[in-house]
Formats: C-alpha cells, sequence, structure tokens
C-alpha cells in the first residue's frame, strides 16, 4: 500500500481477479475485502487447521484462488473469526499480481535483506500457477524468527531505517475481530484466549501489551512472542510441549 502497489484494506478482494468467475456468489461474497481476508474474517466456508479436508483440497487444486474463492459463504464478512489459510494464500496472490516479481522475491528485498535474514528456505514449492505459498512453508532459524519479533518491537523500525510502517504495525497488532479460534465451531477451553489482528495473534487478557505469531508443522510448534511493555521478544521452536506454550510464557509474565 505504501508504494501504491495496492489500494487500501478496504478494497474488494473480487477486484484484484476480474477474470475468474466464481461459484456460489452472492452479495456478502462480493463484500469481502482486503481487512476481512488479514482478520481471518471473510466469512468463507472453511475448516482452517492445518490438516483439513479444506486445506487438502486446496492443496490438490489445479488453481488454489478459484479453489479458495469458490467456497460458499458461511458467515457475513467481518462479523466471526474463522481460520482459512486459503484466504492467506490469497494475499500471496495478490502481492504476486500487484508487484514485479513473486511473493518471496518481493519479501525478500523488501523485508528478510534488509533485516539480516538470509538462512531460509520456503518449502512446499509454489502453487501450480507459480504462486508463492503465503500460509505455509517458511522455515527460518529461531535467531531469525526473534529478528522479525525485534522489527515489530521496534515498530517496524531496523537500524534507523523503517523497514515496515509504523502505522501498519500498530494496525496489525491490534484487535481487529475478536474470538479467534483455529475453526468458529470449535469450543476450545484454555485459559489464555486470543483475539486476532492482522495475521498477529492477539492474547484476551494482554492486549496492547503482547501478540504472537504461532506456526506449527506436524508436532513442531515456533512461535514469536513480542511483549513491547517490557521491551522483550520470546521466542521458541521445537517439539510440541507437554503444556500449551503459549500458557507457559503467560505464567512468566504473571509471575
Amino acid at each position: 500500500m505504501q508504494e501504491g502497489y495496492i489500494g487500501s484494506v478496504d478494497d474488494a478482494v473480487l477486484d484484484y481477479f476480474p477474470e475468474y468467475e466464481f461459484a456460489n456468489m452472492d452479495e456478502r461474497k462480493e463484500a469481502i475485502t482486503l481487512h476481512h481476508i488479514l482478520s481471518m474474517s471473510s466469512g468463507l466456508d472453511w475448516e482452517g487447521y492445518f490438516d483439513s479436508p479444506d486445506l487438502q483440497s486446496l492443496l490438490d487444486s489445479p488453481d488454489w484462488t478459484q479453489c479458495t474463492l469458490d467456497r460458499p459463504m458461511e458467515y457475513e464478512p467481518g462479523k466471526v473469526f474463522n481460520y482459512n489459510s486459503g484466504g492467506t494464500q490469497l494475499l500471496s496472490a495478490i502481492i504476486q499480481r500487484e508487484t514485479p516479481s513473486t511473493t518471496e522475491a518481493y519479501a525478500r528485498e523488501k523485508l528478510f535483506e534488509p533485516i539480516g535474514i538470509s538462512n531460509y528456505t520456503w518449502s512446499f514449492g509454489r502453487s501450480p500457477k507459480g504462486i508463492t505459498p503465503g500460509a505455509w512453508g517458511l522455515f527460518l532459524t529461531v535467531r531469525d524468527m526473534a529478528r522479525i519479533g525485534y522489527l515489530y518491537l521496534n515498530e517496524g523500525c531496523w537500524d534507523g531505517k523503517q523497514v515496515v510502517p509504523q502505522d501498519w504495525v500498530r494496525r496489525s497488532t491490534s484487535v481487529q475481530i475478536a474470538d479467534a479460534k483455529l475453526h468458529a465451531k470449535l469450543n476450545v477451553d484454555s485459559r489464555l484466549n486470543f483475539d486476532y489482528g492482522y495475521q498477529w495473534w492477539v492474547p484476551k487478557q494482554y492486549p496492547n501489551y503482547t501478540y504472537a505469531a504461532r506456526g506449527w508443522y506436524g508436532d513442531h510448534y515456533a512461535f514469536i512472542n513480542v511483549i513491547p511493555g517490557l521491551n522483550t521478544v520470546i521466542v521458541f521452536a521445537g517439539g510440541k510441549p507437554d503444556d500449551d506454550a503459549v500458557e507457559q510464557i503467560v505464567d512468566a509474565l504473571e509471575e
């Protein structure tokens, strides 16, 4: 948006794919904006967890954009959080359409290189249409995960250079949609419940105090936890812990 490739978060998602004809069209689907995709509140019918049948259908599809936006609507956009990896893939498709290169190349030039990240892999290949995976497949060292956390801790500034706009850091880590969980119909019993920003998780107990990036692959988990109130970044990765890893951080914060 800062560079003029994308208008605003209020842009209609379908406007970025004018040559497509999508199934299950209605006024709700036409109303989906980038804000709704960024905040996982598109309203599309989707089971969002990593090994879900909907995600497998996307991976098996010859066109991931078509597969995602062919889904029927279940909710009004902006009303209900529902984790949707297909939506994040749409963000990559839009970046790749609107910028001069691939999403991976754009990320390398604009984000990774400026903050010193070079030792990474973007696994699982591109989509059948050649689009960089947007919702999975990025493998980083723990130190480089911490670089991303440190960049956000400093509101997008790195060595005196504004790499990510300060306003975007604040917007993306502020609550954009309440009651975030892997699927809208799941009842998750956890001492720590989340709201959601723009692709960042915001703990309900600590809004405006801490936020997190949470990733996993099989039984392996990775977390970036930014705590501006303590000028602290906590990063860890490894096998699935016996207890909820995020709750361990809450214990530390409460102490």
